[in-house]
């Protein structure tokens, strides 16, 4: 595929970043072969934003319903950064209509929607993904690979914590506070990408007991989660995510202890991450760099840095090159993070340990 046509479904925070990241990703030198990039179309229905989107890309076409993308022949390819609910509506559309589709996490506010969603990516000729962007930070992506390589040997435990204050203080949250159009609160909003992270390193979860508040259950969705982990493969976890934690901003914060090394991560410092190898008095820190992944597609500075925005260009670019090489996807993997999220939210209301099911098992 020499050109990728491009629209994007919701013109949120998430949906402007994506927006903003295929006209990026295009301009940069993504080496030989790789495919053409336009934003040929958007669609929300709130006026306001269409507008802000008209002066920010005056050439791509503007809709207020997801559904015209998904009826365009035009289109190539379509990023869905909707609510929650509208998410197995709008990538199953995509996905029946011939189209690759990027969809944000979570896939869907219940296991019945990704089980739908799922079930539509097997019968359709486009490929299906999901949003986790931060798997594509050089300095975890350099760690996802280094473990991945064995270089630390087996890894033995990971803490996983997402903390935000945008929800502190009765801030409001719109649809994000409102359980049957988000089905989660923090835990689906910030646990999902440390989830997506403590997956990649350790491999599927097999097991979680986890403690809400509020309770499930309650109309509105979690302020806070915290949960413990038991990995497949016999590593152990733990999971903090909260939304009203007052003065984070960004604390993705990833410790992974291994055989042979530690290394402790936080994305309010994206750009360094501290190692410690056996022998080692302490931890060093090691700048992000060109011999990181994704980092030297930007900038060919080491020290110099990468900001959030830049993650979502990362990931237009990955994500463009596999609809190019004909690659699969990612939906296996994002489906390993919606069973587990399934499972964490299921022990939360029986406090009680919790076997993660397949999501055919949780839908029926």
């Amino acid at each position: 595929m020499g050109h990728i046509r491009i629209g994007v479904a919701g013109l949120g925070f998430a949906g402007m970043l994506h927006a903003r990241a295929v006209e990026q990703a295009a301009r940069l030198d993504r080496g030989p072969g790789a495919p053409g990039l336009s934003l040929r179309a958007a669609a929300d229905p709130d006026p306001d934003r269409r507008a802000a989107a008209a002066r920010a890309f005056p050439e791509a076409r503007l809709c207020d319903d997801w559904q015209a993308l998904a009826e365009d022949p035009e289109l190539d390819a379509v990023v869905i950064a909707l609510p929650n609910h509208l998410h197995a509506d709008a990538g199953s559309a995509c996905l029946t209509a011939g189209q690759a589709v990027l969809i944000e996490k979570p896939l869907a506010p219940d296991a019945a929607g990704v089980w739908r969603l799922a079930d539509a990516a097997a019968r359709a000729s486009g490929t299906a993904s999901a949003g986790y962007v931060f798997r594509h930070s050089p300095a975890l992506a350099w760690a996802i690979s280094e473990v991945a390589a064995g270089a630390f040997g087996a890894v033995q435990h990971v803490a996983l914590t997402h903390a935000e204050d945008y929800g502190a203080a009765g801030a409001p949250l719109g649809w994000r506070g409102d359980e049957a159009a988000a089905g989660y609160g923090a835990l689906g909003d910030l646990g999902a990408h440390a989830l997506s992270i403590g997956i990649a390193v350790c491999g599927p979860v097999a097991s979680a007991a986890a403690i809400q508040s509020p309770p499930p259950g309650a109309t509105a969705t979690d302020d806070r989660t915290s949960a413990l982990l038991g990995f497949a493969s016999g590593a152990q976890g733990m999971l903090h995510a909260s939304r009203t934690a007052l003065g984070r901003k960004m604390h993705l914060a990833v410790e992974i202890s291994a055989e042979r090394a530690s290394l402790v991560f936080d994305h309010e410092r994206p750009n360094e991450i501290e190692v410690c190898v056996a022998g080692q008095a302490g931890f060093v820190r090691r700048l992000c760099g060109p011999g990181m992944p994704g980092y030297g597609c930007i900038l060919s500075a080491a020290g110099h840095g990468l900001g959030f925005a830049d993650l979502f260009t990362l990931q237009m670019v990955q994500w463009t090159n596999g609809i190019a090489t004909g690659a699969p996807g990612d939906l296996d993997f994002a489906l390993q993070v919606e069973a587990a999220l399934q499972a964490v939210r299921a022990s939360a209301r029986t406090y009680a340990w919790t076997p993660v099911q397949t999501l055919q098992e949780a839908a029926a």
